[in-house]
């Protein structure tokens, strides 16, 4: 029988959803149409699964989130031997950036078709699609054919994401899934730690191409149990198709998609391949900066249909996070890709033994990760701990950029723990302060918006970090080793050093390398220091212990968006 008290309250949430709403535009009389079809489309309340079903179905989505979660660390050890494969290190940044440009683009579409269309059929296919793009990777001949591997594999996690939410929402009542939710969020912890490991081993021991066979079978599993014991959502028939298709907001997608990839083509090929005052990069710029501007004015005109609504950018917390997520999560994501190259390039180890040494990193961030939120969930406060994981985040990146060729252990453990401690407070934290702070009815666009700024801090500075480290890995060769032509080790990759060149040249291409990796580290350290900017915007007193009352979207006086709509129309 369904749970009645859930029932209840799914109701009164849902009408708590409805008044919000009309009071947000003046009043229920004139609730605009946009706001009248998603109250119309709220799901009906339903008889839940049985508890094996239900635990069928979250370990077949927790095994999903699993490999999404791989695939985020897996590759960490694993591109510098197929960069050496392909001869193909100025391509290192798309095999990162591809994957989540394409998720950062779509994210936040897929948790709108996930409104109109079937919650099954719209996450098997979202998986089908990952697993697409994970067996291209897998059998590709080329680095071309690796890179459109991981954009399609990028379509396919921008719609698991919102789905295995969704899911969850599906089969279980509102007080038994946080439980369910934490099982997901272990699963893709454990996939965090393990990927780098996994991914050296592969690597040493088989192919670096098993990083992408895993996720067959894995998804296959979820396939199968999302079939046949998840059921069908009921898919409402009286909203029109038109609304359908304005609701996804396909003319922003259209428009941004160009817009990042112009402007990370800018950054990859910048004092790389071109001067920076070359047309080309100039160009590019130009086209990024169009578009961008463009996008935001589709924004404004869309409202609430656009990709992420102008008013919740009004909010001190939306803005806030935002800048405080962007740099922080740039941070992480440089030192999660070149502490590895710096491993396997200057210290000389295998691929394998370079993810054992990237441990501290990992293993900090989920141990002060869980341990900040169970401070958090007694103090209320987060800010302060946004904060502190700047601090330490910035102090971690500042200490590891001293690295020479002759650091030892102490010192790249105990940076990397600094490094990690402060990725394990801030990266997860904005996640939090959002949904503490705005109406619930905005919850889950807001912390689409965190997850977006998550994926494309990834996009834009794992290209700035490689135009940093390629500008810098040539200088240095051309300063210390001038008989050798600097092209010859961007293309010959960053493993087997020591085979590819003799002991009388091999001591200055070790330090060029090093120079390299600690100016790319640079780049880390600048970020993590800005990020702290963001945390001082958010407001102080939001709390997870008590809902503070939330600003106001207008200032006093300001007539409300229907009282406005009404004098325009006069």
């Amino acid at each position: 029988m369904p749970d009645k008290g859930n029932i209840q309250l799914d109701t009164l949430q849902h009408q708590d959803h409805s008044q919000e709403t009309a009071s947000r535009y003046g009043g229920g009389s004139q609730l605009p149409e946009q706001e009248r079809l998603d109250t119309n489309i709220q799901d009906d309340p339903v008889e839940y699964p049985g508890l094996i079903r239900v635990i069928l179905i979250t370990l077949g989505v927790a095994l999903c989130s699993f490999c999404v979660g791989l695939d985020n660390t897996i590759l960490a050890t694993a591109i510098p031997k197929i960069t050496s494969e392909f001869n193909s290190l100025e391509d290192m940044s798309w095999y990162v950036s591809a994957y989540l440009l394409v998720t950062s683009a779509f994210i936040l579409s897929f948790g709108k078709i996930y409104t109109y269309y079937s919650v099954k059929w719209t996450y098997l296919v979202s998986l089908g699609l990952f697993e697409l793009g994970s067996l291209i990777c897998a059998t590709t001949p080329s680095s071309a054919g690796l890179i459109v591997g991981r954009a399609i594999s990028g379509m396919g996690s921008a719609g698991i994401f919102p789905g295995s939410v969704i899911i969850l929402s599906n089969i279980a009542p509102l007080h038994q899934r946080p439980l369910l939710t934490a099982f997901i969020g272990i699963m893709s912890g454990i996939a965090t730690v393990t990927g780098p490991i996994l991914g050296g081993v592969f690597t040493d021991r088989l192919s670096w191409r098993w990083c992408f066979y895993i996720n067959l079978p894995i998804g296959g599993v979820t396939a199968v149990v999302v079939f046949f014991f998840l059921k069908t959502t009921k898919v409402k028939k009286n909203v029109p198709t038109s609304h359908k298709i304005k609701g996804l907001d396909w003319i922003g997608t259209v428009v941004f998609i160009p817009a990042i990839v112009s402007l990370l083509l800018a950054l990859q090929w910048g004092g790389a391949r071109y001067n920076w005052q070359n047309v080309r990069i100039i160009m590019l710029f130009i086209i990024a900066g169009v578009l961008g501007i463009v996008w935001l004015l589709i924004q404004c005109w869309k409202q609430e249909e656009a990709t992420i609504p102008p008013r919740l950018m009004q909010r001190r917390s939306i803005v806030g996070t935002c800048v405080y997520t962007i740099p922080f999560v740039g941070c992480v994501i440089v030192f999660g890709y070149y502490l590895p190259i710096w491993f396997q390039s200057v210290k000389g180890v295998s691929a394998s033994q370079s993810g054992i040494m990237n441990l501290p990193t990992v293993v900090g961030t989920i141990v002060v990760g869980l341990l900040s939120s169970v401070i958090i969930m007694k103090v209320g406060y987060m800010v302060p701990f946004l904060v502190l994981g700047s601090v330490l985040l910035a102090v971690g990146a500042g200490l590891c950029s001293t690295f020479q060729r002759s650091s030892g252990s102490a010192e790249w453990i105990g940076y990397q723990a600094m490094i990690g401690m402060g990725s394990g407070l801030g990266y997860q934290l904005p996640l939090l302060v959002v949904q503490a702070d705005v109406p619930a009815a905005d919850v889950p666009v807001a912390t689409a918006v965190v997850i977006f700024m998550q994926n494309l801090a990834g996009s834009i500075f794992s290209a700035i970090a490689q135009t940093v480290f390629q500008n810098q890995l040539a200088k240095s060769v051309q300063i210390l080793v001038p008989s050798v032509n600097p092209k010859s080790i961007l293309d010959g990759g960053t493993v087997g050093l020591s085979d590819r060149f003799p002991s009388d040249v091999l001591p200055s291409i070790l330090q060029a390398y090093n120079t390299a990796v600690t100016h790319t580290f640079y780049a880390g350290v600048a970020a993590a220091s800005l990020s702290v900017f963001g945390a001082f915007i958010v407001r102080w007193n939001v709390s997870v212990k008590k809902k503070v009352p939330p600003e106001p979207l207008l200032p006093e006086g300001s007539p409300s968006g229907a009282e406005r709509d009404n004098k325009n129309s006069t």
